[in-house]
């Protein structure tokens, strides 16, 4: 009786839990991708109106004497705009979104892999060469170094309540 590779060898359920993990996190660097491309634009589009209705007010009243009420205004929403505009630079909002975006592929790049494996391996006869066993546990392998890189290298995902009770139930690799 020929031995399958499937989950008494720990090959194919660990190969399976990396795949759900991949997916987690894709789907999550996703969500915060589009979080802080909204944040850049929240930010973003007062900097703009802001910095038109300031200038547009100035040229408009280069020749009169506007009143001390309309200067203030005038002077607050300036600073507004100001505060706002070194806000957004400072947070880096479109940055971080194009971060969670590349993190988001590459997580999703690997998931594809991942299936790849799964479909090479689940089911079939194991081998009887020690070698061509051995060789599935380094492509697994190679599988689970880059999953570790990506976690290193890509940003933190912001995690909600909803979050850590659907990890607790789950079974991915964190």
């Amino acid at each position: 009786m020929e031995h399958m590779l499937d989950e008494s060898d720990g090959v194919i359920d660990r190969a399976s839990r990396y795949k759900k993990t991949c997916v987690y996190f894709s789907e999550r660097h996703y969500r915060d991708a589009e979080a802080a491309f909204r944040r850049h634009q929240l930010m973003g589009i007062p900097v703009v109106i802001i910095g038109a209705v300031v200038t547009t007010s100035i040229f408009a009243t280069l020749n009169t004497s506007p009143a001390i009420g309309w200067k203030i205004c005038a002077g607050a929403l300036s600073l507004v705009g100001a505060i706002l505009s070194a806000l957004q630079t400072f947070l880096k909002f479109s940055d971080k979104a194009s971060e969670h975006k590349a993190a988001a592929a590459n997580y999703r790049a690997l998931g594809r892999k991942v299936d790849i494996f799964l479909l090479q391996y689940k089911g079939t006869p194991r081998p009887e060469d020690p070698l061509a066993f051995t060789s599935a546990l380094n492509q697994l392998e190679r599988i689970a170094e880059t999953l570790s890189e990506l976690g290193g290298q890509a940003p933190h995902v912001t995690r909600t309540p909803y979050d850590e009770s659907d990890m607790e139930r789950s079974d991915r690799i964190p």
